[in-house]
């Protein structure tokens, strides 16, 4: 002290800090605008002057410190500002981070709602068709992609329940004729050998009518059997109900039919 005119570069860079036009903008934006000007006015009319009129330091001290103080008083009002900012922007922060973690849940829930449910029930259906098990439906609602291949699976399967059954039914109708088929010609085969052998002619027909007698509706099957070298003819009967004693004749018994060899009178 006093200045000297190399002193002057400092006093205008001082100045254009004071005055700079982003301290107005944070000013303006953070509601401090009156502060600043009352800043900026006790630097130009009472700091500024005091500093190039002085002759000794302790001239401006007091000048000084309030002008610090009063940029102390300003920086800190800045600082609060920022600080409720960000306390702001946390909040901010929190209440998107909220927001997307409900949106998450219920993108999951609408995707297990809409997706994954429905594809369960396709492929439980799938499996169950696989296995031949028409039972199976799939309920899903809606107008989706899903709701229209779950109604095409549910069509799919009645049809096939219903050719299925239809198949069982023609498969049952041809296995029931084979057997009945087999059954007869097995029932002739054994016939022709029996009938062929040399046992008594009794024993012969005794099988073959009881075997004609299951293989058809007829019941009480009579035979009359007359031949060259018989005077008089032979009656072969299969009753289930008759005994021997009834009508007094000889009976060769096979299985549940009862064969009667008796002399009929001409």
């Amino acid at each position: 002290m006093p200045l000297r005119p190399a002193d002057d570069v400092l006093l205008k860079e001082m100045e254009q800090t004071a005055f700079s036009s982003e301290l107005a903008d944070v000013a303006e934006r953070d509601g401090q605008q009156e502060q600043l000007e009352a800043l900026q006015h006790f630097w130009r009319n009472e700091v500024a002057p005091a500093l190039k009129q002085a002759q000794e330091p302790q001239a401006v001290t007091d000048k000084i410190a309030t002008y610090v103080n009063r940029i102390d008083t300003l920086v800190t009002a800045f600082d609060h500002s920022t600080e409720q900012r960000m306390a702001r922007v946390v909040i901010l922060h929190r209440v998107m981070a909220i927001l997307l973690g409900l949106l998450l849940l219920f993108t999951v829930v609408w995707l297990r709602a809409r997706l994954l449910q429905p594809w369960e029930q396709l492929l439980k259906m799938a499996q169950a068709v696989s296995q031949r098990n028409f039972t199976r439906r799939a309920q899903i609602s809606g107008r989706n992609e899903m709701a229209t291949l779950g109604t095409a699976l549910n069509n799919m399967s009645e049809e096939l329940a219903e050719s299925y059954a239809v198949l069982e039914q023609r498969v049952q109708e041809k296995t029931a004729g084979l057997e009945q088929k087999t059954q007869i010609l097995s029932f002739l085969w054994q016939a022709n050998h029996r009938l062929h052998s040399r046992i008594p002619l009794c024993e012969r027909l005794s099988p073959v009518l009881h075997g004609l007698q299951n293989l058809t509706l007829l019941h009480d099957i009579e035979l009359r059997v007359t031949t060259w070298k018989m005077r008089k003819p032979q009656e072969f009967t299969c009753h289930s109900d008759i005994t021997c004693d009834d009508r007094g004749a000889i009976y060769v018994r096979a299985a549940s039919c009862l064969l009667p060899l008796a002399a009929v009178p001409p």
